[in-house]
């Protein structure tokens, strides 16, 4: 091969992907060009290896990326053979499956293959994996991926997208199918920091919570808006876990701000250790009331893995079965219901009804429709969180590249223009 000088020879693409009846459910292959990309799978039976085309559905949010495409979010459905309506659980994956999305289809199944409550529920399980819009993408954090190439870690779930993609799939199935009453999220590690950003934003659309091993982030000056934040969180159920030793990922002055608020006194009325079975480990109960309790997990050999041993400890915890019985009042359950069943504002016109703020009248100011909720926190100022549709990792390369060389700041500059060979 001649080489001119100064030029490095292109990287070969990486496209070579097994067929999962050849590899086994188990094998961890990219999804590329399956879930992070858009494409089609391998054949009618699987979307992509370890990930039954059954279970993968996609869902269009109502807000578009820089050229005005529309933003598809993925998710795993678990939908149970009872007959409804049932709970639907929103269950948030943690960081490390963003640089492995095929494992989240494997966890949903072993939650409900080891833990039957759980099997009872209708479980929505979206991806904040690479090349999702539901991941905010880190502006200081960089990791590795399965090709060695250094790619943008995750930081979190973006809030409001995340509930848009939930809030979608319960319409999709239906208020005969989905008990609105009974709308719950858990979520562990980076997903339970999720899951108490949403109940501090939605408290009211959700009957209970149950993070695994992540804690209540305020962000700047929150403190300043507590009220606002009691207003969600005032009547919402509220069981959480923790390894003993991670003290990162709790912190037991929210739980006694919130029993204060509450009217319950602000020490745990009930603080006891018990052995419990299937390991070593003993489990440390602070309860206020029924409708808000913190877990510490004592002598576990995982220093943050808490998830593991409440799941297959359901017959002593009862986490699930505890879930089941949170039901909403029937004028909150209404509240709720109007909520996830009316059609998104962003549909109409306002702010986020582009992901990254490129709309068109830039600068103009534009108002905030009536009763919209608080404004679009997405978008190139929180990690590029619109996603590329490129059909190599040698795009996503080039385009992570040409990524960092835009504006990530609402200043009124004008937009960038679009590259060649991309339709707007």
């Amino acid at each position: 091969m001649v080489r001119l000088p100064g030029l490095r020879p292109r990287r070969p693409r990486l496209r070579a992907r097994p067929r999962p009846e050849e590899c086994g459910a188990d094998f961890p292959h990219a999804l590329l060009q399956d879930v992070e990309a858009g494409g089609g799978g391998h054949n009618a039976d699987w979307w992509c290896a370890g990930t039954p085309r059954h279970q993968f559905h996609s869902v269009e949010l109502p807000c578009r990326d820089r050229y005005r495409r529309p933003l598809v979010a993925h998710y795993i459905l678990h939908l149970p053979d009872s007959p409804g309506p049932l709970p639907a659980l929103l269950f948030l994956h943690g960081g490390a499956t963003y640089m492995w999305p095929e494992t989240l289809a494997q966890e949903v199944d072993s939650l409900v293959a080891t833990n039957p409550v759980a099997r009872t529920f209708i479980i929505i399980a979206p991806f904040a994996t690479k090349g999702e819009p539901l991941a905010e993408r880190s502006q200081y954090r960089w990791i590795k991926d399965r090709y060695e190439n250094s790619i943008r870690y995750v930081d979190a779930f973006d809030t409001e997208l995340t509930l848009e993609c939930y809030t979608a799939a319960c319409r999709r199935l239906g208020p005969g199918v989905v008990d609105l009453a009974r709308l719950c999220i858990t979520g562990y590690s980076m997903g339970a920091q999720a899951a108490w950003d949403l109940a501090r934003q939605h408290g009211t659309m959700f009957s209970a919570i149950a993070p695994l091993a992540g804690r209540m982030v305020w962000p700047p000056n929150g403190w300043r808006r507590e009220e606002q934040a009691f207003c969600q969180l005032r009547d919402l159920a509220v069981w959480a876990f923790s390894v003993a030793t991670d003290e990162t990922t709790y912190n037991a002055s929210d739980f006694t701000w919130l029993a204060e608020k509450r009217g319950l006194p602000i020490e745990p009325t009930t603080n006891e250790r018990e052995r419990l079975p299937f390991g070593p480990e003993e489990l440390e109960s602070r309860i206020w009331d029924d409708n808000l309790r913190l877990f510490l997990i004592h002598g576990s050999p995982d220093a943050h893995n808490c998830w593991d041993y409440v799941w297959r400890n359901e017959p002593c915890i009862g986490l699930f079965r505890w879930l089941a019985t949170r039901r909403k009042s029937s004028v909150a359950a209404s509240a709720a219901a109007a909520a996830v069943l009316s059609v998104p504002w962003e549909r109409s016109s306002g702010r986020r009804q582009y992901a990254d703020g490129w709309a068109d009248g830039w600068g103009s100011g534009w108002a905030e429709p009536a009763g919209a909720p608080p404004a679009w926190r997405g978008g190139m100022d929180k990690g590029d969180a619109w996603a590329w549709r490129g059909d190599s990792e040698d795009d996503a390369d080039s385009q992570e590249d040409a990524a960092a060389s835009h504006p990530r700041s609402f200043d009124g500059a004008a937009p960038p223009s679009v590259p060649s060979g991309t339709s707007a």
